[in-house]
């Protein structure tokens, strides 16, 4: 079925499909300019997220051209995302000009394809399955546990270190609210929680360890 949508594909579809790409490439330039502008190495875990953001970026973008819906929603979040380290920008323009430039066009390019998805003949070829309505669970909070969403969302920034005890105490809600109500997805983000929170207690642990050791 892919390959068939593929071969029949509205000409906005393409075009948005090309210009997402496109800004992909900007974007990848960009962070290159902004990580050589830097006075010292950014931290392996900001390395580490941007390798993820961009392993996504292409995967999504890829299954964008085939019509996929779930890829099309994910590209929309993606760009959201992008959108929202724009703050960042006026510092950008002291350190590296160029590199602010190239993001501020990426994120043209990226709104330009998702008003061609969203807003033009290329919508009627996205088209929802199963498979779509699963992905989609996955990207946005749709019938998940509150405490399973709050959970996620701790553990990513428990290498913060604080809020990883937050992150277990809403793993362990999560678990529950989803145990009484078995209609209700996220148990999933909720190990992650757990497991994310659990190593950040650790850290914290072994920091106050260390100073105490003193």
């Amino acid at each position: 079925m892919e390959t068939s949508l593929s071969e029949d594909r509205p000409r906005e579809l393409r075009v948005a499909t090309a210009i997402l790409w496109l800004a992909f490439a900007v974007g990848i330039v960009s962070a290159a300019l902004e990580l050589m502008s830097e006075p010292q190495a950014p931290p392996l875990f900001v390395l580490a997220l941007s390798a993820a953001f961009a392993v996504l970026t292409v995967a999504a973008t890829y299954y964008f051209s085939l019509g996929r819906n779930w890829a099309r929603v994910a590209s929309l979040v993606l760009f959201v995302m992008n959108l929202l380290a724009a703050f960042e920008v006026p510092s950008l323009f002291g350190r590296a000009p160029l590199a602010a430039w190239l993001y501020l066009a990426e994120l043209l390019l990226q709104a330009v394809a998702m008003y061609l998805a969203f807003a033009t003949s290329a919508s009627k070829a996205f088209r929802r399955s199963p498979r779509d309505d699963a992905a989609l669970r996955s990207i946005l909070p749709v019938g998940r546990s509150g405490w399973a969403i709050a959970a996620g969302y701790l553990a990513l920034f428990s290498i913060l270190l604080l809020p990883a005890p937050f992150a277990i105490a809403c793993g362990f809600l999560a678990i529950r609210d989803i145990r009484r109500h078995p209609e209700k997805h996220g148990m999933g983000r909720a190990i992650f929680g757990i497991v994310m929170g659990s190593l950040g207690v650790v850290a914290i642990l072994g920091l106050i360890g260390l100073r105490m050791a003193r």
